[in-house]
Order: structure tokens, then sequence, then C-alpha cells
């Protein structure tokens, strides 16, 4: 795992300000052979000296340590993991320098390097659906035996030039409605491959998304202001509850709730429920679990009243699409109702007061696990900061699903995380917390937590849901956290971990599923 080129951002501004090493180490209270090592990236700097050093250079500690400058890091060093640069024995420390020194050169090779994997795996996808589609393997035969028609008779026309007119009129015929129906045929596939390509393509939109919280530190002053608005109008006496906001979508803007038993799979209903706009209907399935049915109902709470700051919001430069504009004002309004139910000042003080006990903080506000593990992410308020969290989500088949970094641990983009990890361990322990101490292969240490979910299906012939959710944070937090035991050395040794098998240089380790691409990862 790589560090943030803070250093080589000092370095670069000095450098443009024209002051030498020995100026800049006398005005901060540091010797100019350290300064020397931390502009080489060799040492760390945090705290007191990283803003010494700041104000020094009149720089914004988010120009020297911002979560853009480090995900770009680690986008770069997860690119020296493809096997196809595997020849080049890339050293992926060399990604801090790119970004210090040439930020747009890291950001071009990301770029390029998405657009890659977005045609290899689009690549693949179409020829895994020509080797398995049945309509398209027909239709393949079909194309073949057109053809093969309609060279027999070119071969017979050709080959038999004193052939009577009549047949010749007659084969003359067969191959013009041939070559009708191949064009036919041909034009169908092609319109079914552009078809499914579009719907298969890679999610660019959702990776805007991700970078776009990811930059904002998963923290919107806005919407959590809006939530205070919205829970005022609303007149709730203490934090709304299901019938409060139900009452409220009626009264303030005539939207009925409709419960649907959902016994069939024609009576389908998605977990999110769906809203009809012309009938002011909002229809959920009635074997949701409620603290599921209470965040639906604040999700739609917040979108049909809390738009406009949504939408300015989504405008942001860093969304260059519909789609992704599309995606991230749906993930805003679920941030929406996560502040409007579990209300930041509330529930910072509890966390702090129950030690960030998941269990507990989900029975007091009435919350799924899930959902207090989104809103300790958000926890990021200035001067008012919670621990800070990283949080990742897996399904069974280990594919990532959402993913929230830190700047000191970067959860992988492409691919799986180490198997190692307590999320990948949590479907082997259903109902309970699984907690790791680890450390990696920087030094660094952690504590994970996980735990396996499972929701069960909404009704008859409609399917559950399963998949594991982590929050993880930096060891020195361990004395505010209820399970800092796993980090005071509890049960269990501290675990060797690695952030994926491409980049850990743990050779022993018996999960390692692929060599390591270079000496020098880790």
């Amino acid at each position: 795992m790589q560090r943030t080129p803070a250093g080589y951002r000092l370095r670069q501004t000095r450098r443009e300000l024209g002051m030498t090493q020995a100026a800049l180490a006398a005005q901060v209270g540091i010797s100019p052979s350290y300064l020397n090592l931390i502009e080489q990236g060799k040492r760390r700097i945090a705290g007191a000296l990283l803003h010494r050093l700041a104000d020094a250079l009149d720089l914004d500690m988010d120009e020297i340590t911002g979560a853009e400058t480090s995900r770009l890091v680690q986008d770069l060093t997860e690119i020296t993991a493809d096997p196809v640069l595997g020849d080049l024995s890339i050293d992926p420390a060399g990604a801090q320098e790119i970004v210090g020194r040439q930020p747009a050169w890291g950001k071009a090779v990301v770029r390029l390097h998405r657009s890659y994997r977005q045609a290899s795996m689009l690549s693949e996808t179409l020829s895994d659906r020509l080797a398995h589609d049945s309509d398209l393997l027909e239709a393949s035969h079909e194309l073949l035996t057109r053809m093969t028609s309609i060279r027999s008779f070119s071969e017979i026309l050709r080959e038999h030039p004193d052939i009577a007119p009549e047949q010749r009129e007659r084969f003359t015929g067969l191959i013009a409605e041939e070559s009708g129906k191949l064009g036919g045929i041909a034009k169908a596939v092609f319109d079914r491959l552009n078809e499914f390509g579009d719907r298969a393509r890679p999610t660019t939109p959702a990776e805007e998304v991700d970078d776009f919280f990811i930059d904002r530190r998963s923290f919107f002053s806005e919407l959590e202001d809006a939530a205070g608005v919205l829970s005022e109008k609303m007149q709730a006496e203490g934090i709304p509850n299901g019938a409060t906001i139900t009452a409220w979508l009626a009264d303030t803007h005539g939207i009925r709730t409709e419960t649907v038993d959902a016994t069939g799979p024609e009576a389908q209903v998605p977990r999110r429920g769906v809203f009809d706009p012309e009938r002011r209907v909002f229809t959920v399935a009635a074997g949701l679990p409620p603290p599921t049915r209470r965040f639906q109902l604040a999700r739609l709470a917040f979108a049909v009243d809390q738009a406009p700051p949504v939408a300015r919001l989504a405008r942001d430069p860093r969304l260059t699409s519909d789609e992704a504009r599309r995606r991230a004002t749906q993930a805003l309004y679920s941030y929406g109702a996560g502040a409007l139910l579990l209300p930041y000042d509330a529930f910072l003080s509890a966390a702090e007061t129950m030690r960030y006990d998941l269990e507990r903080l989900a029975a007091l506000f009435g919350a799924s696990m899930e959902q207090v593990c989104h809103r300790l992410v958000t926890l990021r308020r200035p001067g008012a900061e919670g621990i800070p969290f990283a949080f990742m989500r897996v399904d069974p088949a280990g594919n990532i699903s959402k993913r929230y970094s830190l700047p000191t641990l970067r959860l992988p983009r492409y691919g799986g995380a180490c198997p190692l990890w307590a999320i990948y361990r949590a479907p082997l322990a259903p109902g309970s917390l699984v907690t790791q101490r680890v450390r990696l292969p920087d030094g660094r240490e952690f504590l994970f937590i996980a735990r396996m979910i499972a929701k069960p299906a909404a009704g008859f012939g409609m399917p559950g849901e399963t998949f594991s959710v982590m929050i993880a944070c930096e060891a020195v937090h361990a004395e505010r956290i209820v399970y800092g035991e796993a980090i005071r050395g509890g049960p269990g040794p501290t675990l060797e971990a690695g952030i994926n098998c491409h980049l850990c240089p743990r050779e022993g380790c018996p999960q390692r599923a692929f060599p390591q691409v270079s000496a020098g990862a880790g």
C-alpha cells in the first residue's frame, strides 16, 4: 500500500516559492535533513508538523493530503498489478512520484487503463454471450445455413453456363430470396449485440460516483442541513418513525403508501419500493424488515422534498454523464435518508458513548447493521468528527459492490481484496461479528469488523439478499472502540495481510492466488 505523496507536493510548492530547504526547515522548527527525507517521501508527516508546513507554504491541507490525491496514488498502484504489465517490473512506489510531480499524467494513465479494461471486459462478455445465448446460437446457425445455400446456388450457375433459362431464373430467385433472409438475420443479430453491448458496458458512471463520494470524504454538509430542515417540517417528536413519515408524505405531498403482499413472481416489488408519480402512490412489499421499510420511506421523503440541494450536488464536474449524475442523485437521496433517521449530533454522541458498538447502535436507532456502518463512514464534519472508518460490501461471489476508502487504507477498485480479510471470513460465522487486528505490508495496523447479512425475501418467488459488510479503522483508535481488544492483543495474534495478492509481498501466505507483480510491491 502506498502513502500519499505529500512530500513531493511540499517540495514542488517550496521550489515554486523560491524557498530553500534550510529556510523552510528553520521556519517550521525541524532540521533540513529531516525536511529532505519528508520531501523524498521517506518520512510520514501528520498533525502539528503538517499544519506548520502547510501554513509556511500557504497551502490548504486538502491540497497536501486530499482524498483525490490518495485515490490517484492507489489507482496507479493497482494498475501495476495488471498481468499485461507483468514483464515490465514496475515498482508501485513510483506512483507517489508521478502524482507528486505530474498529477495530470497520472490521471491520463488511469483514464487510459480504465478504457482498456472496459474494452476488454466488453469483449469477453460479448464472447461469452455468443457462446451461451441460445437465440444467438440459433441465429448464427441460420446465418451459416443461408450462406451455404447462396453459395451452392451460385456454384450451380457458375459451373453450368448452359442451364435452361427457366432453371437459371429459378436459381437466381432462390439466391435473391436467401440473400434477403440473410440480411434480415444479420441485422437482427447486430441489433441484439448492440443492445446487449450497451447494457453490458462496464459501469464507468459508477466509478465516477465512487470517486465523487471519496473526494468529498463521504460527507455532505448540505444534506445534513437539509435533513434537519426536513425533520422540522415533519414536526416529529424525536427521530421520525415510519408512521410519521408515511403520514407526512400523505398530508404534505399527497403520496399514499401502499403495501403489497408479494405472493408470487408476478407481484414482485423491488426492495427500494416503487413510486408512481402520476398516481402519487408508493408501493412497498409487505415482507420488508422494519428498518428497511423506514429507510425507503425516508428516502422517498428526502427525494420529493429536498430535490434542489441534491440536484446542485449532482451537477459536480466530476460526474461527466447523465448516467453518472443519475446514480449520484440516487446515492445522495440514500445519504439524506441516513442523515434524517440517524441525526448527526445524536448519532455521533451515541457512537462515542457506546464506543462504536454496532449492535447497540442499531438497536437504539432502529436501524440495520448496514445502515449503521454507512452512517459511521459519514461522520466527517470538521470540528466534530467521529473515528474515520473505511467501508466495504461484497456479495457471495466476492464482487465488491460498495467501497469507501481512507487515505491510509485504499480499498481495491478492481478484483477482490486480500482473502484473509474479515469480510471474507464473516460468512463462516453467520450472525456473529468477526474482528481482526491486521498489519499491512507497510507496517500500518488496522482493526477490521465484519458481519454477514442475510435479508429475507419480501415474498414468495422473490430472491433474498446475502452479503458481507466491513468497517475498518486505524489501530490508533483502539481505545475509543469496543472492539479494541482485538488490537490490544486480545483474541489471536496480529494478522499479517495485504491489500490483494498482486500487490502483496508476503510470499509465504497460504491464501496466495497470484504472484506478486514486482519485487517493489507493497
